[in-house]
């Protein structure tokens, strides 16, 4: 999750003052807002789109991308969520790799970069709130252990499971692996992931995705959680 700094200029002068900011801002509930929605809460003016382009120019409203924008500070409730934001900023796909693996607690590195999977093609965005990436995947194995994280009523964003996740990981950064050994160096030595975590992962997941569509890094992935076990 990501909170915006402050803004200067007109918008810290107008806060609180403008009809329509206050419309947008009251009927939100959360801090992410669709083209459509900002359109139907400013259908009572002329020319709603100039009343767009005029919140965008004075700071009240940050695009994140065409048709999607965010409060600016001060008006952000809590936190913006950035799980969110990438499930909206292209679609659809979910939350995996290496932003996935630190959300679990699985790596101890900081990742900068929020990286998703959808089963279209590879995509890349550079927006205000930091760099999104996009990695495709056979869409057989698409859906298969992806959850609902519900931060709640209104911000719920599709995450890959510590097993997806993993499993994304291997597949599109690690390809094939000659063997049973040079996995678990990857898994303990490169990515770090403690050997608890690894014996605690659901092997019904880690089979399912791997029947969904058949990877050697899966397959070899389920055999080094079974002989941990």
């Amino acid at each position: 999750m990501y909170a915006i700094g402050n803004h200067t200029g007109d918008f810290s002068m107008n806060l609180g003052i403008d009809p329509a900011l206050l419309e947008l801002r009251s009927r939100a509930k959360g801090n992410e807002l669709s083209y459509s929605f900002v359109m139907d809460c400013l259908k009572t003016y002329k020319s709603p789109r100039s009343k767009i382009t005029q919140l965008l120019k004075t700071g009240a409203l940050i695009r994140v991308k065409k048709g999607l924008y965010v409060f600016c500070q001060p008006l952000v409730k809590g936190q913006i969520c950035k799980e969110l934001l990438a499930n909206l900023i292209f679609g659809p796909s979910y939350v995996s790799l290496e932003w996935a693996l630190a959300f679990h607690g699985l790596i101890p590195e900081r990742v900068e970069e929020v990286t998703s999977v959808n089963f279209k093609r590879k995509k890349d965005y550079a927006t205000p709130l930091g760099r999104y990436s996009y990695f495709k995947i056979p869409v057989a194995r698409y859906p298969v252990g992806v959850d609902i994280i519900e931060l709640n009523h209104y911000q719920k964003f599709l995450m890959a499971s510590k097993e997806k996740a993993i499993c994304d990981f291997l597949t599109i950064r690690r390809g094939k692996f000659v063997s049973q050994k040079h996995l678990m160096e990857i898994l303990f030595e490169d990515m770090r992931i403690d050997e608890d975590d690894i014996r605690d992962l659901n092997l019904g997941i880690i089979d399912e995705i791997n029947k969904s569509h058949p990877h050697s890094s899966i397959g070899g992935l389920f055999k080094v959680v079974e002989k941990l076990k």
